[in-house]
């Protein structure tokens, strides 16, 4: 919905590696692979929070993304280099997503939410 420079979050975050629990999707879907981050501030508390547990499910079918409840209260950002090419807040109950048309080419996505907690993928949509 948004597109700018981004906030150069993903330079400070700290990676885990975690697997999604498959979810039951309708043919056609493909698993979109993340790895799940946190945000370390540059400033603050120094209080970290606590590592996300699973990452969770999110498939990708065209331009429809299909993500697990978990999800809710994360936005969604789809980065081209530094530049945030799309911006979504994901609602309660929200599970698809309908990505603009006019998208296309490869993109980091990325899931974040208020705590630090981050989401990073690939897609490619064309």
């Amino acid at each position: 919905m948004t597109a700018g420079k981004s906030e150069n979050r993903r330079q400070s975050w700290v990676t885990f590696s975690m697997q999604a629990k498959p979810l039951p999707v309708e043919d056609g879907y493909e698993q979109v692979q993340l790895t799940a981050s946190l945000f370390v501030p540059t400033h603050g508390s120094g209080i970290r929070p606590k590592s996300p547990s699973l990452a969770p499910s999110v498939y990708i079918n065209g331009h429809t993304l299909y993500v697990d409840d978990r999800l809710a209260n994360y936005t969604m950002e789809l980065y081209q280099g530094d530049d945030v090419a799309y911006q979504h807040y994901i609602l309660n109950g929200e599970s698809n997503i309908l990505l603009p048309f006019s998208l296309s080419g490869e993109y980091v996505i990325c899931f974040v939410n208020d705590e630090g907690h981050a989401y990073v993928g690939r897609i490619s949509l064309l």
